[in-house]
């Protein structure tokens, strides 16, 4: 007989969970994204910079996926495959002061980050983040961005 797994128990819906996060969070982790973007663009890169516009890129994508589909995925792909390729020479090179020729979809990613934070419930939010720590604790060299059907 096989096992069954214990269900989540799920919290009932607040008010504030319907609602989008508080504006003062937002700002905050606006800023926390755009100052890391800012750092890398200018040449002072470092592993946390690089982890914190992971996680912007990745929290936008699943948030993005959870409202929007799996639809309109090439700027993400784009982002990451430019914070990756720039990750991958900085620790070859024992540096982390190039910025990467490009930072377009990195800057467009973020924009729609900030978008994210004025305009979808923080219940959305929250399981991004959610998704996105899994992610991170699986230790998982693949993308979590769905791969083009193209390819």
């Amino acid at each position: 007989m096989a096992k069954r797994r214990p269900q989540k128990l799920r919290r009932p819906m607040t008010r504030e969970m319907l609602l989008p996060i508080a504006a003062s969070i937002a700002r905050h982790r606006s800023i926390k994204y755009h100052m890391a973007c800012h750092q890398l663009a200018s040449g002072s890169g470092s592993p946390t910079v690089f982890a914190q516009l992971f996680e912007a890129v990745y929290g936008a994508y699943f948030v993005h996926v959870a409202t929007l589909g799996r639809t309109g995925l090439d700027v993400f792909r784009e982002a990451e495959k430019e914070l990756r390729e720039c990750y991958t020479r900085a620790k070859a090179e024992g540096r982390f002061d190039k910025a990467p020729e490009s930072m377009v979809a990195i800057q467009k990613v973020l924009l729609l980050r900030d978008e994210q934070f004025r305009t979808v419930p923080s219940h959305i939010i929250d399981t991004a983040e959610e998704r996105f720590l899994r992610y991170v604790k699986s230790d998982g060299d693949d993308s979590p961005i769905a791969p083009d059907p193209k390819c």
